[in-house]
């Protein structure tokens, strides 16, 4: 029931949901009135068992949404309509900030710090399992890197640049902005393991920097996308930063 009503009413905060568990955990209290002793023993457990039940149940309907700003300045961010948080310029290195949000159609937007509404809001889907990247304007650039340990293959798992949007959702995400680990622990190498990390992609970032738009900077990641530019020749990065106002720009490596 507990699980249910945590599921059903996601609009319910996580003090609300908890205060619900009780109630709904003491009812055998009200049958038990004429027992004090065992009224109050269920009282008691319905009051330890209900953080149990719907702190696990509240982060299951509301799972994690990562912001990344990518740009200059700090930013406020909204969902559905409401100020969230202020998220400051991200470097690119560890965790981004994060918040949690209902399951389901979501509205996300960014607004200066301060200003009455969000601008450039955008609808995605929250989905129960996986994780959730925003960022905002899609100023991000990402790069999905996969390792396996032992036997295992990341055959049929996407790997490599990623399309340029404001919003990205994720199967799993093991390290957030980082580089996996050169190895795990011996149980999970002897069944095989994979692990997942979400880095910022450093050359069409650059690109930005030198003042390329978002259609240039598209163009790059769809190049790079395609066999040819996986092969690492640099001829996407030079076609894109040639258009580009900064176009003196020294050519990067097409690689994170």
């Amino acid at each position: 029931m507990v699980v249910t009503v945590g599921l059903v009413a996601r609009a319910v905060p996580l003090s609300g949901l908890i205060a619900a568990a009780v109630s709904i955990l003491a009812m055998p209290a009200l049958l038990a009135r004429r027992d004090r002793a065992a009224a109050i023993a269920v009282a008691l457990s319905a009051v330890v068992l209900a953080p149990l039940l719907a702190v696990p149940t509240f982060h299951a309907a509301h799972p994690l949404l990562h912001v990344d700003n990518a740009t200059d300045a700090p930013i406020d961010i909204w969902v559905d309509g409401v100020r969230r948080m202020t998220v400051p310029p991200g470097s690119g290195v560890g965790e981004p900030p994060w918040t949690r949000v209902a399951l389901g159609r979501r509205r996300l937007a960014w607004s200066p710090p301060g200003a009455p509404m969000g601008m450039r809001e955008i609808e995605v889907d929250v989905g129960p399992f996986g994780a959730h990247l925003y960022t905002p304007g899609a100023e991000g650039c990402y790069w999905l890197s996969v390792t396996s340990y032992g036997g295992a293959s990341t055959h049929g798992i996407e790997h490599g640049p990623l399309p340029l949007a404001e919003f990205h959702r994720f199967a799993t995400v093991d390290v957030w902005f980082g580089d996996t680990p050169r190895r795990i622990s011996a149980p999970s190498i002897a069944r095989g393991a994979v692990r997942v990390a979400v880095q910022r992609w450093h050359a069409c970032m650059e690109l930005a920097a030198i003042g390329c738009d978002p259609g240039q900077r598209a163009g790059f990641v769809d190049c790079m996308r395609t066999i040819d530019g996986r092969s690492g020749t640099g001829d996407c990065f030079q076609e894109a930063a040639r258009t580009c106002p900064k176009a003196a720009a020294p050519a990067q490596s097409t690689n994170p």
